[in-house]
């Protein structure tokens, strides 16, 4: 087939999906269409998979900030190389198990990777589950799964046996993402230039179709219901919310200004249509609070990502309420991570003093983290 099919962009997670459920031995490189190029990935590495259970004796004796690891496999001869870490956290709903995965080791910088993570019994059956699907860098980012199972009862009848815990996890790492390369010019000819991205970016622009005027702070912008509500859970019910209030089409929103401006709402709008957003770098964080709002979840990772990138002494406790308030658990633990390694600056801030008396839930779960790492501290001094 000499011309790439448009509706390849269509089924291309499905393509995904059925690579992952059939994966053989014999691996060729895999291509993808990612927007308008074709991206051959040269992969030396052949599908991979492997099944860990880990068992933690004594669980009831876990204190409240407990932290457990455990790194596996443990022959040092494999490609491949895995951090499984456990945590308690508590709130007024309760105590609950948190945990994480971490590729400690890998033959390449980064992957694209499946895991389930459970909970079994001594029959080997699953009492809970969770999966999640990420592209995870080498000793950089992290699968995390905060509140992965409440303490309560049920979870001492279900899954402790004589006291023990029992976590099974289940990787399948099946693309290699480290050499990518674009088409030769032989191949040029046989691919279809796919403009999507540029379209969208013209009806946004050319009001001629637009059905919906988006009011801020006394500054409107025309847009296309269909677009937004694809984008957007919460445009979706807000339209049919609207709409069937008293059965008529609305067709104007007025919006909650305080996080918005011109380029807010330019930059909001724009990713929508087009996916990109070139007024990222400038703001990263009033653009989170508004991804957060109305759930894009890839704009909200992409803010989330570029504020990582950039913390700061003088910043950090801004970022790390910033995080806990929008639910950006990923940026949170590395605001915690960074505030701990830099605390004798951190603490000194005004930032600080001021979280202490305005968000003392945030402020107390701080102070556990670098109690915890103090005592840690304390135990390698006094071995050695």
């Amino acid at each position: 087939m000499n011309v790439l099919n448009k509706n390849w962009f269509t089924l291309f997670p499905f393509a995904v999906f059925i690579f992952i459920q059939h994966q053989s031995t014999n691996a060729t490189p895999a291509t993808l269409l990612k927007e308008d190029n074709l991206i051959l990935w040269n992969s030396d590495v052949e599908p991979y998979e492997i099944r860990y259970n880990w068992t933690i004796s004594n669980f009831s004796s876990l204190s409240g900030n407990a932290l457990k690891f455990k790194q596996f496999p443990t022959s040092q001869n494999t490609k491949f190389s895995w951090i499984v870490g456990l945590d308690l956290s508590s709130n007024s709903t309760g105590k609950y198990i948190n945990l994480y995965v971490r590729l400690n080791k890998g033959s390449f910088g980064k992957a694209v990777v499946k895991v389930k993570a459970s909970i079994i019994d001594n029959q080997l059956r699953e009492v809970r589950s969770k999966e999640k699907f990420e592209e995870l860098v080498v000793n950089k980012n992290r699968i995390t799964w905060d509140e992965f199972c409440k303490i309560d009862d049920d979870f001492r009848n279900q899954s402790l046996v004589d006291d023990q815990l029992t976590i099974s996890l289940q990787i399948s790492c099946f693309i290699q993402c480290s050499n990518l390369r674009m088409p030769d010019s032989s191949l040029d000819r046989n691919i279809i230039k796919c403009d999507l991205s540029d379209n969208l970016n013209s009806l946004l622009e050319n009001p001629k179709f637009a059905d919906v005027k988006l009011s801020v702070n006394g500054k409107s912008y025309l847009a296309h219901k269909a677009v937004l509500a694809a984008r957007s859970r919460v445009f979706a019910r807000l339209f049919e919310d609207l709409d069937e209030e008293d059965g008529k089409k609305r067709n104007k929103i007025i919006m909650n200004g305080t996080y918005f401006d011109e380029d807010v709402m330019k930059a909001m709008l724009q990713y929508i249509y087009t996916g990109k957003c070139e007024a990222i770098n400038r703001s990263a964080d009033r653009l989170l609070v508004v991804a957060d709002e109305y759930e894009l979840d890839g704009l909200k990772k992409s803010c989330s990502k570029l504020l990582e990138g950039s913390l700061s002494v003088e910043n950090a406790i801004n970022t790390l309420q910033l995080a806990d308030t929008h639910h950006s658990n990923e940026l949170k633990s590395r605001a915690i991570d960074f505030i701990v390694e830099n605390s004798v600056q951190v603490l000194n801030t005004t930032e600080w003093k001021n979280m202490l008396t305005s968000n003392v839930h945030l402020a107390g779960e701080l102070i556990q983290k670098l109690a915890h790492r103090l005592n840690i501290y304390q135990k390698k001094t006094q071995s050695t």
